[in-house]
């Protein structure tokens, strides 16, 4: 029973004796204490109130978990299952369901106290995710439209195909319950390695969807690298830190010398024998911003010259259209039509093209990648 047999009432609590209708209700049984009468008021509780539930009374996270080890059924019904509900698994402290997104590269979904429909945990907004700020809501029947949506900002998309693991976590008191998701496999490991080796290079790296492409964002101090157009034999490799997509950005401040004879102007490549892809600025013939693809092969986006021993941001983006356009100090320089493919076998090289060909010659700083094309 309550501490000194006390009853206690307060919005959604109800303490009683007896009545075993409330949402949450204490009675004795040879000393012992119970929580309701059948799974259900455990269920509604648990998931209304969280961990913090029984705070004012003493009890605390303990006595909450002591309730069962599984406090309710939690289902997921989703746009990838036509909505019908699905089980999520519980592995002792929160909910999970794998899923691989459609071709859409998007999906939407709800979750469900015992898959039903009259009982369902919605977002306060439409499109919730990671980066929108919303609140939990339910359950109840209220939450048509209301969805949780998987790939709809920048810092959770994945093309399709991409598997993602959703968690609904009981948290802390200040927050009983959170809905989050990430992207596993072997897609979520090569973003990991990307963000470990260019952290570790001193280089900026996010995947944010910031609204221009024009440089000194609100990021870390960027790392000055000078590399003086000669193989020193220090390799500036980056493995497998980062592939194309069907959509990029690739952004750098560079400082190249005028019409050097060397200038090699590899900023980023990744090449195997003729395959593979090139940002190169400036170029040697023409002192612009060009893109080699060996699918579409050596093209000038722009006619700026950035070989000026002057500091510019050079931006190029390439949309799932196959548009390419090239950004000078945030201003567009040009556009053409190109045709660009990830060449998973192949090494990242920062300054070349490989140890010894397309070496740079200049300084480059702040070499940023995003997965989506951003606008100027």
């Amino acid at each position: 029973p309550p501490p000194n047999g006390k009853r206690s009432k307060g919005g959604v609590i109800h303490f009683k004796a007896r009545d075993r209708e409330e949402a949450l209700c204490w009675y004795g049984d040879e000393g012992n204490r119970h929580v309701g009468l059948e799974p259900r008021h455990v269920q509604a509780v648990s998931v209304r109130l969280g961990a913090n539930l029984l705070d004012p009374l003493g009890y605390g996270e303990d006595a909450v978990r002591s309730w069962s080890s599984r406090p309710l059924r939690i289902f997921i019904a989703g746009s990838w299952g036509s909505y019908q509900p699905a089980p999520m698994a519980w592995n002792g402290r929160s909910f999970m369901h794998n899923l691989r997104i459609g071709r859409d590269g998007k999906e939407h979904f709800q979750l469900l106290l015992d898959g039903k429909w009259e009982s369902v945990l919605y977002p306060s907004v439409a499109d919730a995710g990671p980066e929108v700020d919303h609140e939990i809501l339910g359950p109840d029947s209220m939450g048509h439209g209301k969805n949780w949506t998987i790939g709809r900002h920048a810092r959770d998309r994945g093309p399709p195909g991409t598997h993602y693991k959703v968690e609904l976590v009981f948290g802390d008191p200040d927050r009983p319950m959170l809905v989050r998701w990430e992207s596993a496999g072997p897609e979520a490991a090569a973003r990991r390695a990307r963000e470990a080796v260019l952290q570790e290079a001193g280089l900026g790296s996010s995947l944010d969807h910031p609204s221009s492409a024009s440089a000194a964002a609100a990021l870390p101090p960027p790392a000055l690298r000078h590399l003086g157009g000669a193989w020193d034999g220090v390799p500036m490799n980056l493995g497998q830190a980062y592939d194309v997509g069907d959509a990029f950005t690739i952004s750098v401040d560079l400082r190249a010398p005028t019409g050097h004879e060397e200038q090699g102007g590899r900023v980023l490549a990744k090449r195997k024998g003729r395959s593979g892809w090139e940002l190169v600025a400036p170029r040697r013939e023409t002192g612009g911003v060009s893109f080699y693809s060996s699918s579409g092969g050596h093209l000038d986006i722009g006619t700026t010259r950035v070989d000026d021993f002057e500091w510019h941001h050079v931006a190029v983006t390439f949309s799932q259209q196959g548009e390419m356009r090239s950004y000078i100090d945030g201003r567009l320089d040009g556009e053409v039509a190109h045709i660009v493919r990830p060449q998973p076998e192949a090494e990242l090289w920062l300054g070349t093209r490989n140890e010894k060909s397309g070496l740079f010659l200049g300084d480059l700083r702040d070499v940023q990648v995003f997965d989506c094309a951003l606008g100027a």
